[in-house]
């Protein structure tokens, strides 16, 4: 059933993507691309089907096992049983009996045999139990790469749409710089102002069209990154449909925040469902050295050509005693025991990892939030900046200086404020994949979009 899900995703996806070589591509539909493209992902989940087969193949060690063997023997010569001359004195004779074949020279044997283990000590549990948590280790190993290759998306796409931001802004302050010169070689003309003036704004036209032209380089090189994180090459650049918001609000407090990561985080899952695999190993490791106990049944279903000295059947317990390993069971105790405290380790690291990595992303987004106030004040004031200095110009109280600093200044303010909605967003969703979260906060979008 799993499989055709993800299919069904696959063609949901898919078809997404062919739609957005002609139209648009959202963010939750780029990390979907990415999440069934990516072949890491789905190495990981072969994994996981892998583990899942070795443990049909350790429960069957302990279902009844039966057997059918057949057999056939040529002997060279029969055995025979050849008793000497009976004496009887008593009767002053002797009997002599013929030689008594014991079996055919030709034998033809089927039988049929069955055995069940009875006990093994914990052997197969404690196998089960290791299989089971190494699965659930992989499960969350593969949430946690989900969120990795969801999170790297996200940014390649917020990357990409904050380069086409950029590509705008430099061209609308081309536009305006255009214009300026046109509006300052017909002063020029008309003798308002001096020919310096003209040559400023036309120097400054050249530089905004270089900055134009590597905006819009950047841009294409955005999209090619976005295409390699998706694993997929679009025939058209796709349009990017999903703006920035810059409002998303979090309600948790930071240290609330933290307890939430450490209990849904999937790297935390793993590591944990690690330290309940070490544990079963070293049960296993202890029931080496425990007996295994069995019973088997064996019945022969062709009985002509059988000696006679060949049972038709048996039945019987049969059990191992294990003695001496050389101290292996034991090695391999202390191997799995050595690991589990390692993994304690490996869990405060990562527990220390994720605390830097909310609290990062939690300042991150409170100092992009401010900064996002304080661009909206400085487009507001450089706007009006711009909007007197044309007016001064145009009436021959301003220079052409003071006209070009102000489109400077206003392209400026709406670039810091197009940087700070970018890293509001990414700390957003940064906040979102440290607490496993990511995958549902986009999916919720993909509904949306549907």
């Amino acid at each position: 059933m799993k499989r055709w899900n993800l299919l069904l995703l696959a063609c949901m996806c898919l078809g997404s993507v062919c739609t957005a070589q002609a139209d648009t591509l959202s963010l939750s539909e780029a990390v979907g691309t990415a999440l069934i493209f990516n072949q890491e992902l789905a190495a990981a989940r072969a994994d996981i089907a892998v583990a899942a087969a070795k443990l049909q193949q350790l429960r069957s060690q302990g279902r009844l096992q039966a057997g059918l063997d057949l057999s056939f023997t040529h002997l060279e010569t029969a055995p025979l049983l050849e008793v000497p001359p009976i004496d009887i004195p008593l009767l002053h004779t002797s009997i002599t009996l013929q030689p008594f074949a014991l079996s055919k020279q030709d034998m033809l044997r089927s039988s049929l045999s069955l055995q069940k283990v009875l006990s093994t000590g914990g052997r197969i549990e404690y196998g089960e139990a290791q299989i089971k948590e190494a699965v659930a280790a992989l499960e969350a190993r593969v949430e946690a790469k989900a969120d990795e290759i969801a999170m790297s998306t996200v940014k390649a796409y917020l990357g990409a749409v904050l380069a086409q931001r950029m590509a705008e802004v430099a061209e609308q302050a081309y536009r305006v710089v255009e214009r300026h010169v046109s509006q300052a070689e017909a002063v020029f003309k008309a003798g308002m102002v001096p020919r310096y003036a003209v040559i400023r704004a036309q120097t400054e036209l050249a530089n905004q069209d270089r900055r134009r032209l590597d905006a819009h380089n950047q841009v294409d090189l955005a999209l090619n990154l976005l295409q390699d994180f998706m694993g997929v090459t679009l025939e058209e650049p796709p349009v990017l449909s999903t703006s920035f918001s810059g409002k998303e609000n979090m309600d948790e407090e930071l240290e609330e925040m933290i307890r939430s990561v450490m209990q849904s985080s999937p790297a935390i899952k793993a590591l944990q469902a690690r330290d309940r695999l070490y544990s079963a190993a070293a049960a296993s490791a202890r029931a080496e050295r425990r007996p295994v106990i069995g019973a088997a049944i064996g019945l022969e279903l062709y009985r002509e050509d059988l000696p006679l000295t060949t049972p038709e059947g048996y039945a019987g317990i049969v059990a191992r005693f294990p003695i001496l390993d050389g101290g292996l069971s034991q090695a391999r105790e202390a191997e799995q025991l050595a690991l589990k405290e390692r993994n304690v380790a490996d869990m405060q690291r990562l527990q220390n990892g994720l605390r830097l990595e909310v609290k990062k992303y939690y300042f991150d987004l409170n100092s992009a939030r401010k900064a996002l106030q304080a661009a909206d004040k400085a487009v507001e004031l450089a706007s009006e900046n711009l909007r007197l200095a044309t007016r001064r110009f145009e009436v021959g109280e301003g220079t052409s200086i003071e006209k070009v600093d102000a489109v400077l200044a206003l392209s400026l303010a709406v670039a810091n404020r197009e940087q700070a909605c970018y890293q509001y967003d990414l700390s957003y969703y940064g906040l979102r994949k440290a607490a496993g979260r990511i995958r549902t906060e986009l999916d919720g979008g993909m509904k949306d979009n549907g």
